[in-house]
């Protein structure tokens, strides 16, 4: 379970507790994607998206970070009322010698990339996204961490089973 902000996520459906698999291929048929603004969002998409958006965020409160990690997978809603599912990652880091900085910085690019963001308590981020995304940032003596759920996209949880995309990162 993650721990800190993302107990106050709301949680809409059941969680996930299964062994993930870091490479593979999700297993969604062609066609299984979600629309949104013109753009289809499928496991691959919100993988991609996903990464970019961390590495947007470790680039914005600079510190010494580790490995992005995957957690689980989350059950989810599509925009369109269909099951689906989503990627969380969390990072831990150490070294940020100005948390009420770094926090401002995180805000911020949440922010510009389109996530309703707030600091709580001085130095915890928490930003909702489009498609329950969501991120979250906290500081506290130094040790620092970044947790993320990538867009929910639909995903057939009774013939399938999740995995994460292939990519450099994971």
């Amino acid at each position: 379970m993650l721990v800190g902000t993302t107990q106050r996520w709301p949680v809409a459906a059941t969680v996930l507790v299964a062994a993930v698999a870091l490479t593979g291929c999700a297993s969604a048929a062609p066609g299984d994607a979600q629309r949104t603004q013109g753009r289809s969002m499928t496991a691959e998409s919100a993988n991609t998206e996903q990464l970019d958006l961390l590495d947007a965020l470790k680039a914005a409160a600079p510190a010494s970070w580790g490995q992005t990690m995957v957690n689980r997978f989350r059950t989810c809603s599509t925009a369109s009322g269909e099951g689906g599912i989503q990627i969380t990652r969390e990072i831990r880091g150490s070294g940020i010698s100005d948390a009420r900085a770094a926090a401002r910085a995180f805000r911020d690019e949440l922010t510009a990339n389109g996530f309703d963001a707030e600091i709580r308590r001085g130095t915890e981020v928490v930003g909702t996204g489009p498609l329950n995304r969501f991120a979250a940032f906290n500081a506290d003596d130094g040790a620092s961490i970044i947790q993320a759920y990538s867009a929910c996209y639909r995903f057939d949880l009774e013939s399938s089973t999740p995995t994460v995309p292939a990519t450099a990162d994971d």
